[in-house]
């Protein structure tokens, strides 16, 4: 979870008052937080403002009727002063980065978590599954029981399983034996591996079995 925040504080002769905007991103769930709050006092006039947004992705066609009297964000906030936060934000989603580092983030955190199941697996069994074994829910269920399945699933991949060879939107599990050749006939003979993802920008992240 990755927090972002600006805060602003006005005094002047006639005018005192301030506010802070709280940005949430959160790597696993893909959600974003946005509170807004903020108070202003110009003479003998006062007024403040709350608000507290979740962006979470969804494939639901989102129907939205806009109140009688209501007025665009992008106004309101302008208004409030934060004209220069919000075209920064537009421009980094427009441009696909803040996506792109939340899946990033993501593909490092699902490798990550799977080189951990899969020494802890080594050090009860003394070798490694194959791959066949990564994509069977009852074996997954049977001997990798903390294991998020989410993991297993590229952001951005339909697939939901690991596959033999690197490719984009999906993590490639690579299992060998001694000599680097297949273990798959005989997942007691898997003594090494790679996990790989391949990020957005094109690169790769990787991790192998720990010497």
């Amino acid at each position: 979870s990755y927090p972002f925040f600006i805060t602003d504080q006005t005094k002047d002769a006639n005018t005192s008052g301030g506010g802070t905007v709280l940005l949430t991103l959160n790597s696993q769930t893909r959600t974003l937080g946005v509170k807004l709050t903020s108070q202003f006092k110009e003479s003998s006039t006062s007024f403040s403002f709350n608000a507290d947004l979740t962006f979470t992705p969804t494939n639901d066609v989102a129907k939205i009727s806009a109140p009688t009297g209501a007025v665009p964000l992008s106004q309101l906030l302008s208004q409030l002063g934060y004209a220069d936060l919000l075209s920064s934000l537009q421009s980094s989603a427009s441009s696909g980065s803040i996506t792109g580092n939340a899946n990033d983030s993501k593909r490092q955190a699902d490798i990550n978590s799977l080189q951990t199941q899969l020494e802890a697996y080594f050090q009860q069994s003394g070798n490694y599954p194959s791959l066949g074994d990564m994509n069977d829910d009852s074996w997954l269920t049977q001997n990798m029981p903390d294991l998020d399945r989410s993991a297993l699933q590229d952001p951005d991949g339909p697939n939901d399983g690991l596959v033999a060879t690197l490719a984009a939107k999906a993590y490639a599990y690579q299992p060998t034996d001694d000599s680097g050749n297949s273990c798959e006939a005989d997942d007691t003979q898997c003594s090494k591996y790679t996990l790989t993802a391949t990020l957005s920008d094109g690169t790769t992240y990787q991790k192998a079995n720990l010497d």
